[in-house]
């Protein structure tokens, strides 16, 4: 008798807090739809916020479109868009709320929308659900930050040997600050064939960077890497040799930070000679 007492009340219980949550779901409709709200909208982006673990590095040149990646805390509105929004340092919205990529449960982060912006920073609001509106968007406590970075104009020489390292001199402006750093990018080269998640095999190292030799205001010394050469695989009694279809361009980008914040945005890059014998793919050394 005693847990068919137990019962009832479990069952009492229950049923309260599906009546509860039925009256708030119903109420949330409402308010959805006095305030003009697509019917699409999840009513409970207006009472749970984003759990936001992290936004990836917010830091963006001005002018210029770009992406802020975050990664979430949890993800009970999976199924449902996000909605991102900027506020300025008076709390007026920036432009438009937009809606982020679709969230991907196989991959980390979730892509959201940059407008151009000027130098400055601005306050980061998301929306569980991008469809509810204005109303649904609540701070995230982390700012976008836009940097006016260095500009650069040139680099000499323009090219150099591939199997040594090369002294370069780059020009341009706004050079100089805290962190001064030459960075380097390896594209894939042409005929490049995709690996299985579609991006282009390429060379052993796709990025460096390095603190710069000197530098002034118009103008930095870094030192170039070798060529990296094609990716390799290890392994066996052939031990390593190039990767099948990975090709490494004989172009690298460089690039300036003053801060390692944000890097020059000019696409300034050195070529190296193409002087190899035999396979045109074997890295020199």
């Amino acid at each position: 008798q005693q847990q068919t007492e137990t019962a009832k009340a479990l069952t009492n219980n229950l049923g309260w807090v599906q009546t509860a949550w039925h009256a708030l779901a119903m109420s949330l409709w409402l308010f959805a739809a006095l305030a003009g709200v697509s019917s699409a909208c999840n009513p409970l982006a207006y009472v749970k916020t984003v759990d936001l673990l992290s936004a990836m590095s917010p830091f963006f040149v001005p002018d210029t479109p770009g992406q802020l990646t975050v990664n979430l805390k949890s993800s009970w509105y999976t199924g449902r868009q996000l909605g991102i929004l900027l506020h300025d340092s008076a709390g007026v919205a920036v432009g438009e709320p937009r809606p982020c990529e679709p969230m991907d449960m196989f991959h980390d982060g979730i892509k959201c929308p940059i407008p151009p912006l000027a130098v400055g920073n601005y306050p980061l609001l998301l929306s569980a659900d991008a469809s509810c509106g204005e109303s649904s968007y609540a701070p995230m406590g982390v700012e976008i930050e836009v940097i006016e970075p260095a500009r650069l104009t040139s680099v000499a020489p323009a090219h150099g040997p591939a199997g040594s390292e090369a002294k370069v001199v780059l020009s341009g402006s706004n050079i100089g600050g805290p962190h001064v750093f030459c960075q380097y990018t390896f594209p894939a080269g042409p005929g490049a064939k995709l690996d299985g998640s579609g991006n282009p095999m390429g060379c052993s190292m796709s990025r460096a960077s390095y603190p710069a030799l000197n530098f002034s205001a118009t103008s930095v010394a870094c030192m170039v890497p070798h060529w990296p050469g094609p990716a390799m695989q290890c392994g066996g009694a052939e031990g390593c040799k190039p990767v099948e279809g990975a090709v490494c361009d004989y172009k690298v980008r460089v690039q300036v930070t003053n801060d390692a914040k944000v890097a020059s945005p000019e696409n300034i890059f050195f070529t190296y000679d193409n002087k190899v014998t035999g396979a045109s793919n074997q890295m020199l050394v």
